[in-house]
């Protein structure tokens, strides 16, 4: 998992071998993907196969449809989706297209950000720095005293001169 995401889930897509609603081969979708790739997720509650009506449709950015998240593992993206959560997913492999193991299947890590974390990416993309908290006194006394500990006697009067300093808000 990279740092930048809050988590991630790795399964499969189900419904590889199925046609989509526009008649088009979902495997002939796969074969033109690739490993990074970026894929979208699009909630489904209307599907009339979902009982619990958690489907999630998994799309290329052209809106190419590959499959779904499986049943297994569509109530925790759709409950992520109801949070607030931004989700996607990137392709990990295209499976198959052997001649033991004809049928192609795509195996993707599904990514979400929490809310608190897209702020903070936005404000980063938009020159807002975060607000910092303004050191404490004790603060201050911990870091003089932990530095002075590594210097000679003439530097550390001068970090104790810098630390009154500050204390004194000067």
């Amino acid at each position: 998992m990279d740092e930048e995401f809050d988590s991630d889930l790795w399964c499969n897509v189900a419904g590889v071998t199925h046609k989509n609603a526009d008649g088009s081969n979902r495997q002939d979708i796969i074969i033109a993907c690739s490993e990074g790739e970026r894929l979208e997720l699009v909630p489904e509650p209307d599907n009339p196969h979902s009982k619990d009506r958690t489907a999630v449709k998994v799309c290329r950015r052209n809106g190419a449809q590959l499959g779904y998240i499986p049943a297994q593992e569509s109530p925790r993206v759709s409950v992520m989706f109801q949070k607030g959560y931004k989700l996607w997913a990137v392709i990990r492999a295209v499976t198959g297209g052997t001649d033991s193991k004809p049928t192609l299947g795509v195996n993707i890590a599904v990514r979400w950000l929490n809310t608190r974390t897209l702020k903070r990416m936005a404000n980063e993309a938009a020159g807002i720095k975060p607000k910092v908290r303004k050191a404490s006194a004790a603060d201050a006394l911990k870091a003089a005293s932990a530095e002075a500990r590594k210097t000679t006697p003439a530097k550390r009067l001068g970090l104790w001169a810098s630390v009154v300093r500050f204390l004194r808000g000067k």
